[in-house]
This record gives structure tokens, C-alpha cells and sequence, in this order.
């Protein structure tokens, strides 16, 4: 019994700019851009071509996230979403004030090692609940890095930043599969160019 989950990070978003022209930080609102959309209905085609068939999709409670759910939804023909608090992103209120550029600097309420803990528990719980089926998560690009970084690294206490091979663009996906233990068994990397990492 296999159990497959796509991994997908949300579409590219619309940056709001400071009186300076920097781009800002951006909350929990911020909506896809045209260029987002066009990246996730590009990736639907490309997880269209796949033999699998996703039966539902989960997503963070994020605008972002939401939208990209419906838009896989649309052109899939999911027939449910799930809005998952548990696989939001950091955030910390007041951070739309922060340009991008001091993002590396700026202190999240929230720790890595926190969004990590809380992120593997509500990942592995989603899996519980659907051995044997196929689904969707759609997510942002920390939580999914640091899952990833988990699941691929077990015996390291902590997610390390040198391994962003493993950070997902926006728009691209890892497509996961377990064996009825749990055991990932088999993965690969999606993006727009369908690159592959075995």
C-alpha cells in the first residue's frame, strides 16, 4: 500500500513596496500574482501528465496557499480542500513593516526547530489519516524545507540551512511516497522545466 503526497509550495505573490521602492515582507494576506497563477496552473499540467490521482488537497489557512489549492482544485478536479492551521508559515505580526532585504536579520516569534516540530507532527498526522491514498499539500517554503530536511536527514536534531538544494521555488513541488511503515520509499523534485533529483 503506497501512499503518495504532492508537496507543493504556493505560486509567486504580489510584494508590497515601501516609499523606497524596496519590497516589503509579506503576512498572511498577501494574495498569488499573474505570475504565481500561471506558475501553479503550469504545474497542474505538469501533475496532470503523472499516473497518479490526487483525491484531495490540504492547505495552510494563507490567502497564498488557498488560492493555489483552488486553482489545482479547478484544473484537477479535486473535489475537497482542507485548510490546515498547523501548516502555516512563520509569521509575526508587524512583519509587513520589515523590507525583504532585512528578511535574514528580522526575529520570527517562532523558531526554526519549532516550525519544524510542528510541521513533521501535522505532516505525519495527514499521512495517517490517508495511507494508501493520494494527496496534495500546499504549503510555503520554510515548513516544506524543514520537513524535507527531517524526512531525508533523520538523526539531525536540527533542519540545516546548507542543504537549499532542498528549498522549493515557488510554484514547484516534491512528490513523496511511503510504504504502509511510513518509509519514504520514493521521491522527486518538480518544477516548471520538470527537473528531477533522484
Amino acid at each position: 500500500m503506497i501512499t503518495t503526497i504532492y508537496l507543493i509550495r504556493h505560486g509567486e505573490v504580489e510584494f508590497k513596496y515601501n516609499k523606497d521602492g524596496e519590497k516589503m515582507i509579506y503576512g498572511p494576506n498577501v494574495h498569488l500574482s499573474q505570475s504565481g497563477i500561471k506558475q501553479i496552473k503550469e504545474l497542474a499540467e505538469i501533475i496532470s501528465k503523472d499516473e497518479t490521482n490526487i483525491t484531495l488537497l490540504y492547505s495552510s489557512p494563507f490567502e497564498r496557499t488557498i488560492e493555489t489549492a483552488k486553482i489545482l482544485s479547478n484544473k484537477l478536479n479535486i473535489k475537497k480542500i482542507i485548510i490546515e492551521k498547523e501548516l502555516s508559515d512563520i509569521y509575526t505580526k508587524g512583519q509587513e513593516k520589515i523590507p525583504m532585504r532585512l528578511l535574514d536579520s528580522f526575529h520570527h516569534q517562532e523558531t526554526i526547530n519549532k516550525l519544524s516540530i510542528r510541521i513533521v507532527r501535522a505532516i505525519n498526522q495527514i499521512l495517517s489519516f490517508n495511507q494508501g491514498k493520494t494527496f496534495a499539500i500546499i504549503c510555503h517554503g520554510d515548513p516544506i524545507r524543514v520537513y524535507v530536511d527531517k524526512l531525508f536527514f533523520p538523526r539531525n536534531k536540527t533542519p540545516d540551512n546548507s542543504r537549499d538544494q532542498y528549498y522549493l521555488g515557488k510554484g514547484e513541488a516534491w512528490r513523496l511516497e511511503f510504504n504502509e511503515k511510513k518509509q519514504l520509499i520514493n521521491h522527486k523534485l518538480i518544477n516548471l522545466q520538470k527537473r528531477i533529483i533522484l
